[in-house]
């Protein structure tokens, strides 16, 4: 299992993530999607 509690990363001074909390369970699969629906390879 793996938490994330209150994240936050910015990029070239431009907030991305704020503050965001959550678990993935084991056997779980995450991916943080882009606003054109591609994984970003910056993250």
């Amino acid at each position: 299992m793996l938490s994330i509690k209150q994240l936050s990363f910015a990029y070239d001074k431009k907030n991305v993530l704020e503050e965001i909390s959550f678990v993935i369970d084991s056997g779980d699969f995450c991916a943080i999607i882009g606003p054109n629906g591609r994984a970003s390879p910056r993250y």
